[in-house]
């Protein structure tokens, strides 16, 4: 079996057939971070929402919020997106 590889497309075969591509180290990286993300995404989804009284309690009670601000953005695993 004999490969080649033509920049746009990848490794193919003697059939033509694309059998692999070639990317940049950060893009590979960032294409994992954003497969984590949709990973965590959709684990969320499964869970109930929490109240602001109990996530300040939880954040409280394990040393995350000494006072609530407001203006401060605390994002956890599930937070949504900031806008």
């Amino acid at each position: 079996m004999s490969l080649s590889f033509d920049p746009n497309e990848g490794l193919v075969d003697e059939g033509e057939k694309k059998t692999a591509i070639i990317l940049p180290v950060a893009r590979c990286k960032k294409l994992l971070e954003d497969l984590h993300d949709l990973a965590v995404v959709a684990e969320c989804r499964q869970e109930e929402p929490v109240d602001l009284q109990e996530m300040k309690r939880r954040l409280k009670a394990h040393g995350l919020l000494d006072q609530f601000n407001p203006n401060s953005q605390i994002e956890g695993r599930c937070s949504p997106p900031s806008r």
